[in-house]
């Protein structure tokens, strides 16, 4: 082989290991992002490896009550789970709106609907960070005619290894359903 070929050929395989490099950098790794919580306190999810963790997406000032129905459901869950919520489970909620869910007005949401901060955040972070778990679990903005915003309701269910395990979209979900699910992750209590 010739020294031009040889040279060529190991470019060649340079040049896709770095592109492989870039394209893998560029996907960002979600679980290292930094979150800010209700509380003020930072937050990657990688924390909640080892962990089943139900994960669903709000905004404060939801204009049509959906965000307020999705709290609710978490708080069913937060009740009927109440012995395993902070221990091996929790609920986490991503505010979608970083631009005016501020700590002080996620922590007033927490308090509005009685949340147990020991086993469920909420959880804010810059813009990119947002925009990138938004389109990881295929959560996505709907303008309305009037101009108001909404988003469709995604639930996401992991297992303790962080794996996605089920997605519930919008109403496609029965709460006593989801709590079989993820007691079945869970699997016997460990009193």
């Amino acid at each position: 082989m010739s020294k031009i070929s040889s040279n060529g050929l190991r470019l060649s395989f340079l040049s896709i290991i770095l592109l492989l490099l870039i394209s893998l950098t560029g996907c960002s790794d979600s679980k290292r992002d930094v979150y800010i919580n209700h509380l003020g306190q930072e937050v990657r999810l990688a924390d909640y490896d080892g962990k089943v963790v139900l994960m669903n997406f709000v905004f404060t000032s939801c204009p049509h009550g959906g965000c307020d129905m999705l709290t609710s459901q978490f708080l069913r869950v937060q009740t009927l789970l109440k012995n395993r919520v902070g221990k091996d489970l929790f609920l986490v909620s991503i505010s979608i709106d970083p631009k005016n869910d501020s700590t002080e007005i996620l922590n007033e949401f927490a308090k509005k609907h009685r949340v147990d901060s020991k086993g469920w955040h909420f959880l804010s972070s810059d813009k990119g960070t947002i925009n990138r778990i938004m389109k990881k679990h295929d959560v996505q903005w709907r303008t309305d005619p009037d101009g108001s915003r909404h988003h469709k309701a995604v639930i996401v269910l992991f297992n303790k290894l962080g794996k996605k395990v089920i997605v519930y979209n919008d109403k496609d979900y029965n709460i006593l359903e989801l709590v079989k699910d993820i007691k079945k992750l869970l699997g016997p209590d460990k009193v």
